[in-house]
């Protein structure tokens, strides 16, 4: 294995194992952190 197999293959798995995830948040009337569900979520058309 040469030096950019070494470099490029570890960082290609890296790409292939991250999961995109969004995570929102309001903050509720004490001011804490709650998180957005989708159940949360109404669509405007």
């Amino acid at each position: 294995m040469g030096v950019r197999e070494a470099i490029i293959q570890p960082s290609l798995k890296h790409l292939l194992d991250t999961k995109v995830t969004h995570n929102a948040y309001i903050l509720d009337d004490q001011g804490k952190e709650v998180q957005i569900t989708t159940a949360m979520i109404v669509s405007v058309r």
